[in-house]
């Protein structure tokens, strides 16, 4: 699992950053959260086919973060992708993607299906689900969660031979949680052979907000979090002014949430050094990264030790 930062400016992009996107890749596939205005050529830079995007998900319709969209769609086409696309989104999604798409006469020969949503469980699959809160903005917002679904805990095969058992389809029963019988007649379990569960992992994706319950919601034990962060420590009346958080809130909401590392995000275009926004920030033990463009953010396996 890796998330690559493709554009990390606010409002408007500058000569280093451009506007909102992040990609999400996980088991050769692209989670795609905001789509900001030349997503593709980010996407293409960075080392990407543009037929690997198969989820994409839009926090909210102001501009910087979705006038990308119509491109991203309409060139996936052009290269010949025919894989379905599922873009989630607040309400008005499906008549500006639509409209937009049918006002430069153009056409998508594959399956485009726009989910409207205000919040829940938006797609479920055998390894993870997309889990949208609603926010708290100047306009109707959602924050995202990716969650990687536990695995089972470690087999201990050493002692399913002392009970008797011998390796093979049996031992696989066993792991997916089955029984087996022991040649005296007992039936042995598969969790009796298992160790403690682990724990999937779990990326969010909270921008354009202040502190809200849906915000700290998606927040709850992330091992990445991607928090608004549009001004810095001190800066909170204005930030709040335009439906925005500082990064110290951003913090503030990390260490309540238990997350593991987190990124400040979405920063104004006033900072020309967005490493500016660590100004002020109180020690808390948790990793805190202002990422540039394109950098790229590896997400280990948890362990048994993990527990949530």
């Amino acid at each position: 699992m890796r998330v690559v930062f493709l554009g990390t400016s606010g409002a408007v992009p500058t000569s280093r950053r451009a506007l909102p996107a992040v990609a999400l890749v996980y088991n050769g596939q692209i989670v795609l959260f905001d789509c900001g205005e030349g997503t593709q050529r980010q996407l293409i830079l960075a080392g990407f086919k543009l037929t690997r995007v198969r989820h994409v998900l839009i926090s909210h319709l102001h501009a910087d973060h979705v006038l990308g969209l119509p491109g991203l769609v309409i060139s996936r086409g052009f290269i010949g992708g025919r894989e379905p696309l599922d873009v989630y989104g607040p309400p008005g999604l499906a008549e500006f993607l639509r409209s937009t798409i049918r006002r430069v006469a153009m056409e998508v020969e594959y399956l485009l299906r726009i989910h409207e949503t205000r919040g829940g469980v938006l797609w479920e699959g055998e390894d993870f689900q997309l889990i949208a809160e609603p926010l708290q903005h100047r306009t109707f917002c959602l924050g995202f969660a990716f969650v990687e679904r536990g695995r089972p805990g470690r087999f201990d095969a050493e002692r399913a031979k002392e009970l008797g058992l011998t390796p093979g389809p049996v031992f696989g029963e066993l792991k997916r949680g089955g029984s087996a019988t022991l040649p005296d007649g007992r039936v042995v379990h598969g969790e009796e052979l298992l160790g403690p569960p682990i724990p999937g992992r779990k990326i969010a994706y909270v921008v354009d907000t202040v502190p809200c319950p849906g915000a700290e919601s998606l927040a709850q034990d992330a091992d990445l979090l991607i928090f608004d962060s549009t001004l810095a420590a001190g800066e909170e009346e204005d930030a709040g002014h335009y439906g925005h958080a500082t990064a110290k809130q951003a913090l503030e909401i990390a260490a309540k949430a238990h997350a593991r590392r987190l990124v400040l995000f979405h920063s104004s275009p006033r900072y020309e050094d967005p490493t500016e926004l660590l100004a002020g920030l109180p020690a808390t033990g948790i990793e805190v990264i202002v990422p540039e463009d394109f950098q790229a953010i590896e997400i280990p396996r948890r362990s048994s030790k993990d527990r949530g």
